[in-house]
């Protein structure tokens, strides 16, 4: 299926010379949604996955209908203080606007998971490599990431080699 059709190009924001791409209009079209988790999870249904972890908040959309249809569980990755401990917690990394921390609650996260990461975007990958490195730290074995969007022009990818990647529109 061509998702980009259900992407929405808002130039200029949120600030000059940035090209937003808004998913609204895949979450909010009949079908497409549900169609977008499906084929996701059909790209890493023999991977043979312990849990899908969404990243805060966008990954918690389609993360668990892609963890539904593998029947396995499915983790989010929150804020700091958005979560009650125990939890593990992430590396430092970089925003446009300054720096944050994600955190995994610890009575989900087991050692020697098999784990899916599934984000909205990928972009420069400091987000999703933060909570790799978190997994691995913690005897994890993260097996691969899905994205309904890769900027590829940002070299994200780059960063998460050599961790196989899945996504459904590529700009």
């Amino acid at each position: 299926m061509d998702y980009k059709k259900y992407i929405h190009i808002v130039e200029d924001f949120p600030s000059p010379g940035i090209s937003f791409k808004d998913i609204s209009p895949l979450l909010s079209t009949p079908g497409i949604m549900a169609a977008a988790a499906k084929d996701i999870a059909a790209k890493i249904k023999t991977r043979n996955l312990d849990m899908v972890v969404g990243i805060e908040s966008r990954g918690f959309i389609l993360g668990p209908m892609i963890a539904a249809e593998l029947n396995v569980g499915f983790v989010m990755a929150r804020k700091v203080g958005k979560l009650p401990p125990p939890y593990i917690e992430t590396e430092e990394y970089k925003l446009e606007y300054g720096y944050a921390r994600l955190c995994l609650p610890t009575i989900s996260i087991k050692k020697g998971m098999r784990i899916h990461i599934h984000d909205d975007v990928l972009a420069t990958g400091g987000t999703v490599k933060s909570v790799i490195d978190c997994l691995i730290k913690n005897n994890c074995i993260v097996d691969s990431c899905s994205f309904i969007i890769d900027l590829s022009f940002l070299n994200g990818a780059e960063k998460l080699k050599p961790i196989p990647l899945f996504s459904l529109i590529d700009y």
